[in-house]
């Protein structure tokens, strides 16, 4: 049990002066810790407290993203599966087995070098190792639309039935995207699934111009960095040349991720390419093909 206000002391400048209101309802009513929020009903809550049920229902989200992200895990509780293999065995053995679940990945590169293909080929390899997959994208290029899923799991014999278990979402902005994916986390906090696969498509696609030193990217690494300690794995899409990850990306971005990849397409090989591990927090090999 914890109370609202210890809670709601972490929150930003913009989540505090959002949710004032309903947390001075909640505490005029004797409603003090998430324990006792969560066991009420929300039309009940919505009745004694006069919060419109819109708000109300974001702040019990909010609320339930945050106790779950605070708690520590119970180890017993994990799923023995904390890594996926990608399907490119030279760059498993090198990662020691994998892409690891709780950890945000960056897949870089300059376009049609073979990242949009990898993302392919991690689908599957997660469809096929998954008992219940979920999946969520959020972009606004379409490289994974419905469509586009439908030709990638005949690709690998899998039956089109698991496209009910992804979801897509198009996003236009930087803030349209925190907001989905603080959504997300709010379902995914409420949800017995373990070890879903959220994939963000190329920011720079979705939005012209991005500050990276912004609080509003500031704020977008705290929810993406939240989601990932909820037993999830985030790929991160990103269209940019190794000359341009640095130095902006200092402040807020580049302590977020777990594992970058770089990849580079080889002009005397068709079908191969050179992945380049800049960034991780496991003993890896620096070059490898596949």
């Amino acid at each position: 049990m914890t109370k609202l206000r210890i809670i709601c002391q972490r929150w930003n400048a913009d989540q505090s002066k959002l949710y004032q209101p309903v947390l001075e309802a909640l505490l005029a009513n004797d409603i003090t810790s998430d324990n006792v929020l969560l066991q009420k009903d929300l039309s009940n809550l919505c009745s004694i407290t006069n919060i419109p049920r819109w708000w109300m229902r974001a702040f019990v989200r909010q609320i339930m993203l945050d106790t779950t992200v605070a708690q520590e895990i119970d180890k017993s509780s994990i799923s023995e599966h904390t890594c996926l293999p990608t399907g490119f065995s030279s760059l498993d053995h090198a990662l020691g087995g994998g892409l690891h679940f709780k950890n945000v990945i960056e897949l870089c590169g300059k376009t049609n070098t073979g990242k949009t293909e990898f993302i392919s080929n991690l689908l599957a390899s997660y469809i096929l190792h998954t008992t219940n997959p979920s999946v969520y994208i959020f972009g606004s290029t379409g490289s994974f639309a419905p469509k586009r899923m439908h030709d990638i799991l005949q690709k690998h014999n899998i039956q089109t039935a698991v496209l009910s278990q992804i979801e897509f979402s198009q996003v236009f902005s930087i803030r349209e995207l925190s907001l989905s994916l603080e959504n997300l986390g709010a379902l995914l906090a409420a949800s017995t699934r373990e070890q879903s696969l959220v994939i963000i498509e190329d920011l720079p696609s979705i939005t012209a111009e991005i500050n990276w030193m912004s609080s509003e990217i500031k704020h977008l690494t705290e929810i993406i960095k939240s989601l990932s300690k909820l037993q999830n794995m985030i790929i991160i899409q990103h269209n940019i040349s190794k000359s341009n990850l640095q130095p902006k990306f200092e402040t807020y971005w580049n302590p977020m991720i777990d594992l970058r990849l770089y990849f580079n397409k080889q002009a005397e090989y068709q079908r191969a390419y050179l992945v380049e591990i800049l960034k991780t927090r496991y003993k890896a090999s620096i070059y490898m093909c596949f």
